[in-house]
């Protein structure tokens, strides 16, 4: 059943509604696979955000403030490999639900034994996202050195820095979705790790403006759902506000534990929006080979005459 959907071209919408749609008929099956390691992240996030909040409040207590940083760092430890797990676990639910994978055992057996990858990729696209970054900054700068007021030179560095904004932040943009991509075919196919970056740059790259759409609208969409998810502890937060008379635009006035409190919450919203994300860059990430390299014909093709039936849910 899964493999069916290789097998057609989809639009941006129904890519992100197919994996609204996956996600919400196997959350019974999937959620205790998240559950844990969230929790963990949970820990780790509340350790690092209320030992990082306390600093301050034990200014000119030394031993105090190295307590307080060696405990922020061990729940960032904490927090990053809890993180690696989920993220890895969310790519096998990529692998099963694009019908490569016909059990939900063997997705997590495939992808522990690709975790390593992950972390390449993570590696890998951050450098070159940092280099990115580093020559539009360099680019800003040199525009605004140019600036003279009331000459020709105001205007090539205002228009210096305009373009230098809005190219910098499209092709950092791109570089971020294009991780996805590259995570997605890493979940999906036995291929190396620099081979798999040069894929999904080649991939993307043929379709620019249609990866910046989908990552677009999948950001608004995963926006919207979480906002009645943060409802509940910013209810509370503004409830606990109206009492004592803090002002909320004031990121110093809010309580400490209000603020521990938020940081916990987030990796439950994370749980329920980061799978919608990863399973639309696995449906893209084949939508873009259908397009560009036919792989629907090389599926028939490695295909066998009786293909098992996966258990993961579309309908």
């Amino acid at each position: 059943m899964g493999r069916d959907i290789l097998e057609q071209t989809m639009s941006v919408g129904d890519m992100i509604g197919r994996a609204v749609r996956i996600y919400r008929l196997n959350l019974r099956s999937w959620v205790p696979i998240l559950i844990w390691p969230t929790i963990i992240c949970m820990v780790g996030r509340v350790l690092f955000q209320g030992a990082t909040a306390y600093i301050p409040v034990v200014e000119g207590k030394l031993p105090l403030q190295i307590g307080l940083g060696v405990a922020a760092f061990v729940g960032l430890a904490i927090w990053f490999l809890a993180k690696w797990v989920i993220i890895v676990r969310q790519l096998a639910f990529v692998r099963i639900a694009n019908g490569f994978s016909d059990s939900l055992t063997e997705a997590l057996d495939y992808m522990k034994s690709r975790q390593w990858s992950v972390v390449g990729i993570f590696v890998v696209l951050s450098f070159i996202m940092s280099a990115v970054g580093g020559l539009w900054m360099l680019e800003l700068i040199a525009s605004a050195m140019l600036y003279k007021r009331d000459t020709l030179l105001a205007l090539v560095s205002t228009t210096g820095l305009g373009f230098g904004f809005i190219a910098g932040f499209l092709s950092l943009s791109f570089i971020y979705y294009v991780t996805f991509v590259v995570l997605s075919g890493i979940a999906c196919e036995k291929i190396g790790l620099t081979a798999m970056v040069s894929r999904g740059f080649k991939l993307a790259g043929k379709a620019v403006f249609r990866t910046l759409y989908l990552g677009t609208m999948v950001s608004i969409t995963v926006y919207f759902i979480s906002i009645p998810l943060w409802l509940p502890p910013f209810v509370l937060i503004g409830l606990d506000a109206l009492r004592v008379g803090a002002d909320l635009n004031l990121a110093e006035e809010i309580p400490i534990f209000w603020q521990v409190v938020s940081s916990a919450w987030e990796p439950l919203v994370e749980m329920i929006i980061w799978p919608i994300s990863s399973l639309t860059f696995g449906f893209f990430y084949y939508d873009l080979r259908l397009r560009q390299e036919a792989v629907d014909v090389i599926l028939h093709l490695d295909a066998n005459s009786t293909e098992p039936v996966s258990e993961v849910r579309f309908s």
